[in-house]
């Protein structure tokens, strides 16, 4: 393996779907506004790309079968975070989809018409959500005391892939479509932290310091 970027907060990666590049978003220009960025894969010069001038402010991508890249988007001082798609071959087309209070991690099925991201309460506790493009509907997929979050569709969109930390430990769990038959799949062996092996501690602080 080799490390495609070079910059610790370059965060939630998500492959074109020809896996040539990988699209990301980071708070690595001196603003700290999280922008969207992509990146060859089979390159090692750790070069970032960016869509247009200025480039596209947004975070957490997900890489659409169709070109399209779904992301959020967080604006300092509203009260709402909003989903948003944009063509990959050019940086425009850019869409609203849908705002809600808390949006982090989308990750889309390969038509695009169903989106799980999680999201936080307003206890402050992190669960998982399924959200329907078309009309805005929203269905709450887990509801645990734990933490629930970063949750993948698997090649099928038949299950749910996610990270908790029920019973104290960081696990790798599984779930059912419509939320059932949550289950353990392996515990994982620390925290996902996003922090890089190997780095110094005083730039190694994980992704979790650059969430709003």
């Amino acid at each position: 393996p080799w490390r495609v970027t070079a910059n610790l907060e370059d965060t939630l990666p998500s492959f074109s779907p020809d896996r040539t590049k990988v699209a990301f978003s980071s708070y690595r220009e001196s603003d700290r506004k999280s922008r969207l960025y992509y990146a060859w894969t089979d390159e090692q010069n750790r070069r970032a790309w960016e869509w247009g001038p200025g480039g596209i402010y947004g975070e957490d991508p997900d890489w659409l079968l169709d070109g399209r890249i779904f992301f959020r988007i967080y604006r300092l001082g509203e009260t709402l975070e909003e989903l948003w798609s944009v063509s990959s071959l050019t940086g425009l087309d850019q869409q609203l989809l849908f705002t809600t209070a808390s949006l982090h991690a989308p990750d889309a099925t390969d038509d695009g018409r169903t989106v799980i991201y999680m999201g936080a309460d307003k206890q402050g506790n992190w669960d998982i959500y399924r959200l329907e493009v078309a009309n805005g509907a929203v269905t709450r997929l887990t509801d645990h005391a734990a933490t629930d979050g970063l949750p993948v569709w698997s090649p099928n969109a038949e299950y749910i892939a996610f990270v908790s930390d029920r019973g104290g430990r960081w696990g790798l769990w599984a779930m059912n479509a419509d939320g059932s038959n949550e289950r353990l799949i392996v515990n994982l062996p620390g925290s996902v932290d996003g922090k890089v092996q190997f780095e110094p501690e005083y730039l190694n602080h994980g992704w979790l310091e650059e969430q709003p």
